[in-house]
Parts: structure tokens; sequence; C-alpha cells
């Protein structure tokens, strides 16, 4: 999952929050709010209120919520600006100080930190190719690989039993209860014509064909009736406050495990899913390592929730 995503799903978690439990006022200092106080360092790098700032402005349009933030919110957004630093800074010392598609007459970025630098987006386009670098040769699922997970796993891959229903809708219940008993009568070949002729459900012109369900897909009271229906039965008219409507059970099919082929490109991409995520969690373990990133609370406008920040960072933080 995008990283953009997955936080704005996580501050949209984060608005179940009780009323008042917003911003409380952070630590008094001299330079607390400032745009030149600094909030993080990583290694030598240092990160500014500004830049934080900033990249929290950015979540917050992308939400569209207009609400305050409180302190489950701004310290979900501080993880990532903390990742987000780990990783920029990490790219340029690795000598990645410019997108990979930028020509020659670009704007030189300025060093990590200054105000003045690349923007969000330009910066995202070097993390990812610091990211491409370091994981991106980590990330190939082979054919073996695949086909063991299946072998592993060949119990969960299976097509859910499904019900094959068409249906009959209309208006009047004298209607309903004459084309019930000539159904009777004739059978299935004339559901398909008497639907085409008398429903006015939207599947009437595929015959009342309304495809395959699985259990819990229709509306309860549907699906009572037809489970309790044999492949070609019948219901009984049904009242609903959309008309009535007479069901017909086509066929049923059984659940069922599925074959390699039909799931392969979804284990393949699970898998390479997995790899991405160890992948990137161990990247993130060296470079918290490497660069001990310290956290400076005094420059924030919140009380970060120590049960939702990095782990490592509180260290960090502790530690100074």
């Amino acid at each position: 999952m995008p990283c953009t995503l997955a936080l704005t799903l996580t501050l949209a978690a984060c608005r179940g929050e009780e009323p008042g439990a917003g911003t409380p006022p952070g630590p008094a200092s001299a330079w607390f709010q400032t745009d030149r106080a600094v909030v993080l360092t990583v290694g030598k790098a240092v990160f500014k209120s500004s830049e934080f700032n900033r990249f929290r402005q950015g979540f917050v349009s992308t939400i569209g919520d207009s609400a305050p933030l409180g302190n489950a919110e701004n310290t979900t957004i501080l993880n990532e600006f903390i990742e987000r630093s780990l990783l920029l800074t990490a790219a340029r010392d690795d000598g990645i100080s410019r997108p990979p598609d930028l020509g020659g007459n670009s704007k030189q970025p300025a060093r990590t930190g200054d105000a003045d630098g690349l923007t969000l987006s330009g910066d995202e386009l070097i993390i990812q190719e610091y990211l491409n670098r370091r994981i991106g040769g980590q990330l190939q699922v082979t054919e073996a690989e695949a086909e063991a997970h299946f072998a592993q796993h060949s119990g969960e891959y299976l097509v859910p039993k499904r019900f094959h229903v068409r249906e009959i809708l209309v208006d009047d219940e004298g209607l309903a209860r004459q084309i019930h008993t000539e159904l009777r009568e004739s059978g299935k070949p004339r559901f398909s014509a008497f639907a085409r002729q008398f429903s006015r459900a939207p599947s009437a012109a595929n015959g009342g064909d309304l495809g395959l369900f699985q259990p819990g897909q229709l509306p309860p009271d549907f699906e009572a009736i037809i489970i309790g229906l044999k492949p070609g039965g019948y219901s009984e008219v049904m009242r609903t406050q959309y008309g009535f409507h007479i069901f017909y059970l086509e066929e049923v099919i059984q659940s069922h495990p599925q074959k390699y082929y039909e799931v392969r490109e979804a284990i393949i991409q699970q898998l390479r899913m997995d790899k991405e995520r160890a992948a990137h969690a161990a990247l993130l373990d060296e470079l918290v390592a490497r660069y001990r990133p310290t956290l400076h609370r005094q420059a924030l406008d919140f009380v970060p929730d120590p049960s939702i920040l990095t782990r490592t960072i509180v260290e960090a933080d502790h530690a100074k």
C-alpha cells in the first residue's frame, strides 16, 4: 500500500478520539514553533519545524478535514516524517542529490534540512530512487517460490459455494401469481421469456439472470429463500418494498479448490508485497542504527503520544 494512502487511512481512524482530546500546549521554549527550530536530527543532518509543518499540512490537505489534529494524528504524521527523513538523508549520503528525471537546467537541491531545498515531490523521487537501488533487486519472486507457497497453502485457495439465480419482479400481485402458476407448468424456458416480457428489474433484458452469488452477498431475506431452493426450483411470490418477486435457482456451484494457474498472479503479488515490507523494515532498522535519529520535542507544537511514537525515536530521545 502506498505510504500516503496508508497514512490517510490511519489518520481517518484517529478521528475517533474523544472530543477535547486535541493538541495541548507544547513545552515552553524561546525557539518553540519558529521556522528555524530543529525538530529532528538524523546523523549530521537537521530538519526544521518549517519542514515538518509543510509535510503535515500536505497530509491534512490529502484527507480534506479542517478539524484540529489531536495528539494521535500528529504523532502518526511525525512517525512518517521521521521515516522519510531517514530515507532522504541516506539517499543524499549515497550520492542521490536530485530526482533521476530532472534535466541539467533544474534547480540544484539545497543541503538536507534547508527550508529552500527541493519540493516534497522532488524529495519523494529521490527517496524512490534510493529504495529502488537498495531493495528493488530483492523483490523478485521466482516460479519455484510461488509454487512452493501454493503447495503449502493450497487449502486457502478455494472458490466459495455460489448460487446462480434468476428473478422476475412485477408491481401487481395478481400478475405475479399468474406467472408463478404458469411457471410450475412450463419450467425454466418460460421463466426467461416471462422475465423479458413482464419483469421491470434491470435483469429483464437478460432473462432475469442475476448472475452468481455467494452466501452473504444478497439481502438476508432473499438469501434465506434462495438457499432453501433446489436447483431448478422456484420460490413462492415474495412481497418487498420494490414489488413482487419470483426467484429461480438455476444451479449451485459447490465450493472447490482453485488450480495453481488460477491464483498464480495473486500469489506472486502477495509474495512480492511480503518481500517489500520485510526489506523496507530491515532497511529502516539499518538506518536507525546508522544515524541514531533524535527528536527535539521542544520544537513541536504538540506532545507526542508515546504509545504511537516510533520506538527507536523514544529511546534516542531519552538517551540524550
